[in-house]
């Protein structure tokens, strides 16, 4: 219960739902074991943020469970919060609220071109070398959601640039190392942001203003068909 209930829970909010299914679905399977009675059930499966989920996450995993462990209230919620996002549950109370508020992002591996340049910690990394377009750390995430928060920054004019790559694309080009090469984002790169804080790949006006403090969090999910890929920047 603690553990669906926090908010530095590094999971995907359907794996989480999945995982408790699976869980339930042993229990109940144990003959030795008196299972949950139905207020506990409603409190674990009542704690899952389902407002976090894709519509084909809704529809496809949790609908075969609402009304029954899955709170009815709760799913038909999520489907109106993917239905018009901009609609906020302030006003529904604490469980509601709950729903709207997201966990931390699994941890996903991190290299980096050159370790005298940039020095990984845990899930931070650290330039240490000059200042400059001079190195790149590639992040294989672990789920579709990656956050990037800028703790500091001294290289203003430079900024910091973050974007989706192919690496088979990439070695096609030549590029051996299997990182993008920082000179030349916009061509090794299938969209992103550049130090300038312009996107390029996606139409839009948005420019970022690289600071201290500044969280963009990407999410890359594979359109019907599983053919191509689109990816959110916010």
């Amino acid at each position: 219960q603690r553990l669906l209930e926090s908010d530095d829970a590094r999971i995907e909010e359907v794996d989480l739902f999945k995982a408790l299914v699976s869980w339930h679905r042993h229990r109940s399977k144990d003959c030795h074991d008196a299972g949950l009675d139905d207020k506990q059930l409603a409190r674990l499966f009542g704690s899952v943020r389902y407002a976090q989920m894709t519509g084909l996450q809704l529809v496809s995993e949790v609908r075969p469970f609402a009304g029954g462990v899955v709170p009815k209230d709760l799913y038909v919620s999520a489907l109106e919060q993917v239905a018009a996002p901009e609609v906020t549950l302030a006003d529904e109370g604490q469980a509601y609220r709950k729903q709207t508020v997201r966990r931390q992002p699994p941890i996903g591996s991190i290299k980096v071109s050159d370790p005298q340049l940039l020095l990984v910690q845990s899930t931070s990394v650290k330039k240490v070398g000059c200042i400059g377009w001079n190195c790149t750390a590639v992040i294989d995430p672990s789920t579709s959601r990656t956050r990037f928060r800028v703790e500091h920054l001294t290289d203003n004019q430079n900024g910091i640039g973050i974007a989706i790559f192919d690496p088979e694309r990439n070695a096609l080009r030549g590029g051996s190392s299997g990182f993008p090469n920082p000179n030349q984002w916009g061509a090794d790169c299938l969209v992103g942001v550049y130090g300038t804080g312009c996107f390029f790949g996606i139409i839009t006006d948005r420019v970022l203003q690289w600071r201290a403090g500044l969280v963009v969090e990407t999410t890359i999910d594979a359109t019907h068909g599983g053919g191509t890929l689109q990816v959110r920047f916010s």
